[in-house]
């Protein structure tokens, strides 16, 4: 039964992976962690996540901005520590509060097409670098600041596509390395990813080919939703935890 409802979990994040690019451990966390362990789990997405990435940028019909993409990494890597060192100083429910509530209504702007492009992009991949990074280290939510500023520049689909999943394949390469080196990527967390593995690809292939018949409008629209979606999600979740330690 377990693995039942895992593989349907994983079905529909995957799915929602391969169509807008992010999404699978926003979607598929809170549910998998009702069936599994959490320090199963975290690994099993992480793992997955790299292969969705692996999967979008080999059927990507664009190459990643490589060199725009070099200095966010770079910022990102630079500030990364900075977000862990800020969880012995803050607490992390109010910095995810703010995220959330920042999340969406930026992204209810830009669906309302409320622009606000950056017009010296170096600045803006700096800064978006810096706080993906902060937010790794501290939240582990590298992912909206990324998608909330290629969303602002317009970048056209595929290439999207191709620099954001670069640039999370890049983290999530890492983090899966560390994973291993500490024991958390283990024979019951292999054996978990063995028996999800058809539902995982499935889903992207299945996102990838709708996303395919999608035009770049259409699929911002789409990714903006899922935003408002996740600073929703974050939000709610949040107060609800917030509420429940007073």
């Amino acid at each position: 039964m377990e693995i039942t409802f895992g593989l349907v979990i994983i079905l529909v994040a995957s799915f929602i992976q391969g169509l807008s690019s992010f999404g699978l451990s926003i979607v598929s966390l809170p549910f998998l962690i009702r069936i599994f362990p959490l320090q199963e789990v975290v690994p099993l997405i992480t793992f997955f996540a790299m292969l969705t990435n692996i999967m979008i940028l080999i059927t990507s019909g664009k190459k990643p901005e490589i060199k725009k993409f070099g200095l966010l990494i770079l910022m990102g890597i630079l500030f990364l520590p900075v977000g862990v060192f800020s969880l012995r100083y803050f607490n992390p429910s109010y910095l995810k509060l703010f995220l959330g509530v920042f999340i969406t209504g930026f992204s209810l702007l830009l669906v309302l097409k409320k622009t606000f492009p950056i017009k010296h992009e170096k600045i803006g991949y700096s800064i978006t670098g810096s706080l993906s990074g902060f937010l790794n280290g501290s939240l582990s939510m590298s992912g909206p600041p990324v998608v909330l500023f290629l969303s602002i520049q317009g970048t056209a689909k595929e290439t999207f596509r191709a620099s954001i999943n670069l640039y999370f394949l890049i983290l999530n390469v890492v983090t899966v390395l560390l994973f291993f080196s500490n024991g958390l990527l283990n024979r019951v967390v292999l054996g978990r990813i063995l028996h999800l593995s058809p539902a995982m690809i499935i889903g992207v292939l299945a996102g990838i080919l709708v996303c395919k018949k999608v035009n770049d409008e259409v699929f911002r629209r789409l990714v903006l939703i899922m935003m408002i979606f996740v600073g929703a999600w974050t939000t709610i979740s949040t107060l609800a935890s917030l509420i429940g330690n007073t």
